[in-house]
């Protein structure tokens, strides 16, 4: 069977290594995959270096309206962009479906499988889902990996209209966490389709390394080494930690943080200037995406995950459960369901700096807990949130359209 993996994206990051290990890890080994991607995605060779077998990558070659909103932005003032995109975004819309239904038309796929970073997300995903169904005369598979958003009341006549277009257009949606899931009532045409939670997975970096983080040379010091993982959008908490940081510092300067993640050159100067001007840079390195990050996870001692809100079910977290590193997070969206699971994989708290500096605290004074937090991760892990696992499930999923 030829399948059609689409998304559109302009973050490199967790949703990639979701979308090639599903592929990687896909049950049926007769089945040949091809992923549509937009090329402008800064992922794009990431995803193709980290595809394996006969299964490809090809881009969508369908124009996204933030692509000309960005060839736009030095030209124009804030005030017009942002009119200018709001309009591009529904006005193109016509344009993205039917070329991509010309395409669907030529192309020999059997199914189709949309992985969209949330809800609207990207517009070319809700194109092809239409467009699926107008050429093959089937429905679509679509996984919604964020939360839905509710439409701006100037939005909603337009969203209005495409939801009821993609209610007839999917079969189900796949969310990630019920968190997610639960988001589903702010859409109420989509909430006429089905829809189940398939947990991420990912591949066990144990497997994938030959070095385990406990044979591996950490650095010869004290200092308690947190890591984190994240694109640099501001929901994933930065200014959160830095917060933290600051109040930590009045009980221990004994620590170290490392922060890895992908944005633009607006969000890492963002992220720079709130560092520095909290004075915490010596407790801070920065650096940019990491294709391996197996070395900074064996060079830790937690990971910590301070997103504030649209919070799925991080690949970051799934990762540390992996490799045995216990989780330091807030309870914000999916990142508390894995805490309902075993509550003994780390430390949870809401999304407050004086909250989050106190599990900071205590974890930085009960380092002996590293191994038991670390033991109940892993097999947490084991349990719910391996490749092979989700792989099956979606599989299953895309199989059986009638699903009740």
């Amino acid at each position: 069977m030829r399948i059609c993996f689409f998304t559109e994206n302009s973050y490199k990051g967790g949703m990639d290594k979701l979308i090639y290990t599903v592929i990687n890890n896909w049950p049926d080994k007769d089945d040949i995959i091809t992923l549509l991607c937009n090329r402008s995605h800064p992922g794009y060779s990431y995803l193709k270096e980290n595809i394996i077998n006969n299964h490809m990558i090809k881009p969508s070659n369908v124009l996204c309206s933030w692509e000309i909103k960005n060839k736009l932005k030095d030209f124009l003032p804030n005030s017009i962009l942002s009119f200018i995109s709001f309009s591009l975004k529904y006005i193109i819309l016509p344009y993205q479906v039917i070329k991509l239904t010309i395409f669907f038309n030529k192309s020999n796929f059997d199914k189709i499988l949309i992985f969209n970073g949330g809800y609207p997300g990207g517009n070319t995903c809700r194109a092809a889902s239409i467009a699926w169904r107008l050429s093959k005369k089937k429905k679509a598979l679509m996984a919604c990996l964020s939360t839905l958003k509710r439409p701006a009341w100037y939005a909603a006549p337009f969203e209005y209209v495409i939801d009821r277009f993609l209610s007839t257009s999917i079969f189900c949606f796949i969310f990630p966490s019920k968190f997610v899931q639960s988001t589903l009532s702010t859409r109420k045409y989509l909430m006429k389709s089905k829809h189940r939670v398939i947990f991420n997975g990912i591949d066990s970096f144990l497997e994938i390394n030959s070095l385990s983080p406990k044979n591996k040379q950490q650095e010869n010091n004290n200092k308690t080494k947190f890591l984190m993982l994240a694109t640099f959008e501001k929901h994933k908490g930065h200014e959160l930690l830095f917060d933290s940081i600051v109040k930590l510092l009045d009980t221990s300067n004994n620590f170290h943080f490392t922060i890895a993640g992908f944005g633009t050159i607006k969000d890492r100067n963002r992220i720079q200037n709130a560092i520095t001007s909290r004075k915490i840079d010596k407790y801070i390195t920065l650096l940019e995406f990491q294709k391996n990050t197996f070395d900074l996870y064996s060079n830790t001692d937690a990971v910590v995950v301070p997103s504030t809100k649209f919070e799925g079910l991080p690949l970051t977290a799934l990762e540390a459960m992996s490799l045995k590193k216990p989780l330091i997070t807030t309870n914000t969206g999916g990142l508390k369901e894995i805490f309902e699971l075993n509550p003994n994989i780390g430390l949870i708290s809401e999304a407050r700096a004086d909250k989050y500096s106190n599990n900071l605290i205590t974890f930085i004074k009960e380092k002996e807990k590293i191994k038991f937090y670390g033991e109940n991760g892993f097999n947490t892990y084991n349990k719910f949130f391996t490749s092979k696992s989700c792989a099956i499930k979606y599989h299953q999923l895309l199989m059986n359209e009638n699903i009740t």
